[in-house]
């Protein structure tokens, strides 16, 4: 395994890039998955059927995790870069 990052007392929380042009993939979070790749149908894959209220709350929502997922991701690459890994 490369490029490991580990935070105590927060989320579990796994990026994944690409092995050759360093692309990001996806972000893994123990209870819900957001493939950076495939959108909304990703998003919705990782809901519980009881969750699907508002088509327009779903894409808020999937916006509100793209956002998270980019910038956590640029994060993460930041201080992998900046620990020699």
């Amino acid at each position: 395994m490369q490029n490991v990052l580990v935070e105590e007392g927060t989320d579990l929380l796994v990026y994944v890039r690409c092995a050759e042009c360093h692309a990001f993939i996806a972000r893994y979070q123990v209870n819900r998955c957001y493939h950076h790749g495939k959108g909304l149908d990703s998003y919705l894959k990782s809901l519980p059927s009881f969750d699907l209220s508002s088509g327009y709350a779903i894409l808020e929502e999937l916006a509100a995790l793209r956002a998270d997922a980019v910038s956590g991701y640029q994060m993460v690459t930041k201080a992998i870069e900046s620990n020699g890994q």
